[in-house]
């Protein structure tokens, strides 16, 4: 098959979370025999045209220098760039991921017959704090965006397709659900990094949805009963000059180490591996990739209840799950952990056995693959 995979940004200008899962599975089905190109915004100084493990690479549109920050005139060239680029360009089937590429692609697909997936992560609920939530537009793009008859929609959980059929009444029979990863063979691969071992680590953008600073939270409090304990924090965005300003403020520059954007995710599964456990206190996580990566690691992963996170980890089995900004019940979860080297290494091993049985992107593209193949057969017919 000839396949479209369209998102704004990609690997390895940008890594987020999306962006993630169209690598692994884009370079998989390339190795299945698919002819795969990866069309995005033009990133930094990267050239128009690569080729990135076997999977063909498109830049077109606004160059976006200081990623993942646009403005609404680089959102409608890329729109018109998209168009242009789909009036020229035939593929057997495109895919496509929120927010800003839907619209033009579901106009393309039509002018050009070409069927189409919608990849749809997750859904607004009341904590509406992500990039493109500000003033609420994510919720009103959501609403217009999700609704419009796409060939297919691909959901990566089952919060997202259960939020996708009550929120916005798509039926559930167009909500194709292929869960996101880990690469368990390339994670065995890698030793952990150097050093002491790590307390515990986060690893994520700086947005005001992670809640990094109730990961600062949990640390100070952890320092009250472990003078020596250890932190990493893993990620960059927006929220960083206010979080340097919050360790400061609890004196904790001994405590924790700030790392921000690494750039090989080597480096980061390495830290992960190092670690003792791994904290994420997001509210909203389409799925939550490196949860399961964590998992693959074989450490516990404590996280606050929302979805997506909810279909990854196996509360009291592989970690604990916390309500929402309760910092307290998530500091004393991470201490009983901490303090529990049995309990820490069981919750570990089962971790690792959940993401064997469900989470390894080969199966994923397989499952990918099975959508495609079921919708181009559909086509022709």
């Amino acid at each position: 098959m000839k396949l479209a995979m369209v998102t704004e940004f990609s690997v390895p200008h940008y890594a987020g979370g999306g962006e993630r899962r169209y690598f692994e599975l884009s370079k998989r089905l390339a190795g299945r025999g698919h002819d795969v190109t990866w069309v995005s915004m033009r990133q930094g100084t990267c050239p128009d045209t690569e080729i990135s493990d076997g999977v063909k690479m498109r830049h077109i549109g606004p160059r976006i220098q200081q990623l993942p920050y646009r403005t609404a005139g680089q959102f409608l060239h890329y729109q018109v760039a998209l168009l242009r680029y789909f009036s020229t360009h035939r593929y057997d089937l495109i895919d496509v991921q929120p927010f800003s590429p839907l619209l033009a692609c579901f106009v393309a697909s039509k002018l050009m017959k070409m069927p189409m997936v919608a990849s749809i992560y997750d859904v607004a609920g009341a904590d509406e704090d992500q990039w493109l939530d500000s003033g609420r537009i994510g919720r009103i793009a959501e609403k217009v965006l999700y609704r419009l008859p796409y060939s297919t929609m691909v959901t990566i959980s089952d919060s997202a397709r259960d939020a996708l059929h009550t929120n916005y009444g798509i039926p559930r029979s167009r909500l194709q659900l292929v869960y996101c990863g880990a690469d368990i063979a390339t994670i065995d691969s890698i030793a952990p990094a150097a050093g002491k071992p790590t307390d515990v680590i986060f690893v994520g953008r700086l947005a005001p949805n992670k809640h990094v600073d109730d990961f600062v939270d949990v640390v100070a409090r952890l320092k009250q009963t472990i003078p020596a304990i250890s932190a990493i924090i893993i990620g960059h965005g927006p929220m960083e000059p206010t979080l340097r300003k919050l360790i400061d403020a609890k004196d904790l520059r001994v405590a924790i180490k700030v790392l921000g954007k690494l750039e090989r995710h080597d480096d980061v599964i390495a830290e992960i591996r190092k670690s003792r456990l791994l904290i994420l206190p997001s509210t909203r996580e389409g799925f939550g990739i490196v949860l399961a990566e964590a998992g693959a690691c074989g450490i516990p992963v404590l996280a606050y209840r929302c979805p997506g996170v909810i279909d990854v980890v196996e509360d009291g089995v592989s970690g604990f799950i916390v309500p929402p900004r309760d910092v307290g019940r998530l500091a004393t979860a991470a201490l009983q952990l901490l303090q529990n080297d049995k309990l820490r290494h069981t919750m570990g091993v089962a971790g690792r056995r959940r993401v064997e049985r469900r989470f390894s992107w080969d199966a994923a593209a397989v499952a990918l693959e099975h959508v495609y193949l079921s919708m181009t057969v559909t086509n022709d017919g």
